[in-house]
């Protein structure tokens, strides 16, 4: 498994934040990984289905959790490698569901 910080600069009440994830559908070794570096759990973002979970950072997290073995991921490859698999997950599942 491998947990990724990506490029966004995401302007938030004057800091700025990017995005913690991980290409696993199970998310236990991000919450892991998290807790590890000082990450509160309120900060992780479990969004609609089809999207991917993840925690905000702000610049000084991003720098800890890259420090601490987080591989940098552009927004391409973010797309490719993490949110179109993890749909292709989610489809499969409904699939199996009307079975």
């Amino acid at each position: 498994m491998a947990i990724f910080v990506d490029e966004a600069e995401n302007l938030y009440h004057g800091k700025y934040f990017c995005h913690m994830l991980t290409d696993q559908f199970e998310q236990a070794e991000l919450h892991a990984f998290a807790r590890q570096i000082g990450v509160k759990p309120c900060w992780f973002h479990n969004p609609k289905p089809g999207d991917h979970p993840h925690y905000d950072l702000n610049q000084f997290q991003r720098k800890r959790a890259l420090a601490n073995g987080a591989q940098f991921i552009t927004g391409k490859r973010y797309i490719i490698e993490i949110v179109r698999p993890r749909r292709a997950k989610l489809a499969e599942l409904a699939e199996q569901k009307c079975k």
